[in-house]
């Protein structure tokens, strides 16, 4: 294979996905909105396609002459005026395998959420496996990529220059976590490899963590002390339902951290090691992010 489609190239995850395809030598064209700034990929030679996946004609265009696409798009978080789980999540997804039905795609990747068929009371895990269940009935070629929750977001830089972590979620419950780095290595090896079409794999650190125990491992190896800050999570909770009521994105939250408090967000079937060839350590995972920030103890 030898062109890639991105979609959702302007994002974190989907920028770190046109990295990891550029450092493997392919052809990269990105779908991108007409309002979006795209100069950043064009300066890196990255192919620009203007089009959305509300807008079923724009994706033709985009599709046509790729071998494959990988797709990082969402809609819940609401990036621009318009997004929501319905119209991009589900609607602009199935515009996505339909056309590349229709134009014969070799192999559709996949960016879902672990454990999505379980999560039934979140709805934006939840369309996740209703995504995959449609793209198995589409009979296109697939692979399905099911991430723990991102390191890096569950413990921002900015948190982490400022000497804190902020606990959104009951300090003590134990979730897989990943950096948005390897997600981003194992979108890009899964465009390769007849074993791995009509599978959604599982991938993770080496074991579930919790904020307790992240915050430990990064006292070990930080030049920074850092301090977890938290609230009993009843409070927290209560909070998050009064700014829920006028912030669409912090109100489904409130599901996603009942969710995790559950024990079930955990890599139960972990082949990640076989079928990509690395697993990361928790320690080894904060150590690189660490050092990304130049915060990594000498």
């Amino acid at each position: 294979m030898k062109k890639i489609l991105v979609v959702g190239a302007t994002g974190h995850l989907g920028g770190l996905v046109v990295k990891h395809l550029l450092k493997e030598e392919y052809s990269v064209r990105a779908l991108v909105r007409p309002q979006t700034d795209a100069t950043d990929l064009m300066n890196k030679g990255v192919e620009i396609v203007r089009g959305d996946l509300t807008r079923r004609e724009s994706l033709v265009k985009a599709i046509t002459g790729v071998d494959a696409l990988i797709t990082t798009a969402i809609g819940y978080a609401g990036r621009q005026k318009g997004d929501t789980l319905i119209s991009v999540d589900d609607q602009g997804n199935r515009n996505l395998i339909d056309v590349a039905k229709e134009l014969g795609l070799k192999r559709f990747v996949f960016t879902s959420i672990l454990t999505a068929e379980q999560a039934e009371n979140v709805p934006h895990f939840y369309q996740k496996k209703l995504i995959e269940d449609y793209l198995e009935e589409s009979g296109i070629p697939f692979v399905s990529i099911r991430p723990g929750g991102f390191l890096d977001s569950l413990v921002s830089s900015s948190d982490l220059t400022n000497g804190r972590i902020r606990a959104m979620v009951n300090s003590n419950a134990q979730a897989s976590t990943i950096l948005a780095e390897d997600v981003a290595s194992c979108l890009v090896k899964a465009l390769k490899g007849d074993n791995l079409l009509g599978h959604k794999i599982e991938i993770g650190c080496d074991r579930p963590v919790s904020l307790n125990e992240i915050t430990m491992i990064i006292n070990e190896f930080s030049s920074k002390d850092v301090k977890l800050q938290s609230m009993p999570p009843s409070v927290t909770k209560i909070m998050m339902n009064i700014i829920g009521i006028f912030n669409p994105v912090v109100k489904a939250l409130i599901p996603t951290m009942a969710y995790v408090e559950s024990g079930q967000y955990v890599v139960k079937n972990s082949v990640m090691e076989t079928l990509f060839g690395f697993q990361p350590t928790v320690e080894e995972s904060i150590k690189r992010y660490l050092k990304q920030n130049d915060l990594l103890k000498a």
